[in-house]
């Protein structure tokens, strides 16, 4: 709980409680308490945030109002994993019991160039991980800045395909909930994963950062790619024939993205998981099956230390020594 001044215009600040709900990546529930000038308590409630503790509160006008600082949970998972994915900013305003969004307000344009710029290099010192992740929120935010054409620009020069990242969204994901009834309402085509570019055209607009023309723009003017790998030098000779601004991460050849099914790695994975299990499981287990085979007096006492101490390593090491060292009895 905490005191915050998000209303310049109240003469008492509000208080912000927070509440962690536990589990991984979720969830923390903030409300604001605002004691309004008729005596009565107004509530409102942020929702569910990702991660614990209450959101940031910083005056980055420097006008003495705070404003609050989340993230669009909406990037998270659609197009690289948890760690992969990048969410962009969301700078709300407080006034009058009513939270609005303001992240475009040009007050605020040097702050998101700042974030921006910060995870670029975080990115690019950490390999270039899942780019699409990060990817997926450089243009948002670039949209945010006004400056939607060269952040799509700088998207295809370092975008993963689809299969390759295997991550994306399906023309059932960017259906309404009503239309799609949990994957029921949509036909096997409509489940297979657009192209990256595609799928984050629609995403973007659906979620408010760019227009219908702007969709338009990227869309029917974008010529399909080469179905066989081009060279350095090609992907060179048409950047300075489209004039785009120089990008800060160095260019690489762009893949040839279609649609298609999840990643065939992921399905491999999903097939190999039973077995390293089972092996995992059986290795777990080996004190247990050396006592029992054996016929040790002990068998039981190994039984429960492996089971219930096993984990920690040493009890695995101590249940092996005991089932190894007690002599065996003839059944």
């Amino acid at each position: 709980m905490s005191l915050r001044q998000l209303d310049a215009s109240s003469r008492f600040p509000q208080i912000m409680v927070s509440a962690y709900t536990g589990g991984a990546h979720c969830c923390s529930l903030t409300s604001i308490f605002d004691l309004r000038p008729d005596g009565q308590w107004a509530h409102l409630e942020l929702g569910a945030l990702d991660g614990d503790g209450e959101p940031d509160v910083l005056d980055i006008a420097g006008n003495g109002q705070e404003e609050i600082l989340t993230v669009d949970q909406s990037f998270l998972y659609a197009f690289a994993s948890h760690a992969g994915s990048e969410a962009p900013v969301v700078i709300s305003r407080y006034h009058d019991g009513v939270l609005e969004n303001v992240t475009r307000d040009p007050a605020y344009r040097n702050y998101l160039r700042d974030d921006l710029a910060s995870r670029r290099r975080n990115w690019i010192h950490g390999g270039r991980f899942e780019p699409n992740g990060f990817l997926a929120y450089e243009v948002a935010t670039k949209a945010n800045l006004g400056e939607f054409a060269e952040g799509w620009r700088d998207m295809l020069a370092h975008a993963q395909s689809t299969k390759a990242s295997g991550f994306g969204l399906s023309a059932c994901d960017l259906k309404p909930a009503a239309e799609k009834q949990n994957g029921r309402g949509c036909s096997p085509q409509e489940k297979e994963l657009l192209p990256f570019p595609q799928a984050l055209a629609v995403f973007l607009q659906q979620n408010g950062y760019i227009t219908p023309e702007q969709v338009a723009s990227v869309t029917e003017t974008r010529k399909p790619v080469s179905a066989e790998p081009q060279p350095v030098p090609s992907t060179s000779e048409s950047a300075q024939s489209n004039n785009p601004p120089p990008s800060s991460a160095a260019a690489k050849p762009p893949e040839t993205d279609q649609a298609v099914p999840p990643s065939g790695l992921v399905a491999k994975s999903g097939a190999l998981f039973p077995v390293l299990a089972g092996l995992g499981l059986a290795l777990y287990l080996v004190p247990l099956l050396i006592a029992y085979r054996r016929n040790t007096p002990n068998q039981h006492r190994v039984a429960m230390i492996t089971i219930l101490l096993g984990w920690t390593i040493i009890g695995w090491i101590a249940a092996l020594v005991m089932a190894l060292s007690q002599p065996a009895r003839k059944r």
